[in-house]
């Protein structure tokens, strides 16, 4: 059987407090800010740039490449319709300039959207994505990339 364990006496600011004191008693760390020498550090903020400092837990090493590799995937067919639309928006402005048909502004359209989409709910769900498994982020990697290089494809294929 569990038996309670008594009320606290110090508060959780307290606790952090202490734990930090301890911590930076004898590792040398420094300011994410300014780069000040905390060790010995008595108070939550630095005496450098007056910024309350606390003790957390990180990751040593983030699952981040497939979700910069995927951002980077969308990215770049985003800035392939956003630049081609542009240059349509630009050739429209000009008279003597020939307007390319509809299927350009159509292609480059459709995947400037497509691709500010999926670069949104990428940065909305980065949590999500970060945890699922090493083979789903790659996974979709893959789709992002595929993505591109459709756009690429068709927009080679449909405008000459």
């Amino acid at each position: 059987m569990l038996t309670p364990s008594p009320p606290s006496t110090t508060s959780d600011a307290e606790t952090r407090l202490a734990l930090l004191r301890h911590y930076l008693r004898e590792t040398d760390e420094s300011c994410p800010s300014c780069n000040y020498a905390l060790r010995g550090l008595t108070t939550d903020r630095c005496p450098e740039c007056n910024q309350q400092i606390t003790l957390h837990i990180k990751l040593v090493e983030p699952r981040l490449a497939a979700f910069i590799a995927t951002m980077i995937a969308l990215a770049s067919g985003f800035g392939f319709s956003a630049l081609l639309l542009l240059y349509f928006l630009i050739a429209l402005s000009i008279r003597n300039v020939g307007v390319p048909g509809i299927s350009f502004p159509l292609i480059v359209g459709t995947g400037t959207i497509v691709n500010a989409g999926l670069i949104s709910w990428l940065v909305r769900n980065r949590g999500p994505f970060c945890r699922a498994s090493a083979p789903v982020r790659w996974t979709l990697f893959a789709a992002a990339t595929l993505s591109t290089l459709t756009l690429l494809l068709v927009f080679t294929l449909n405008v000459r």
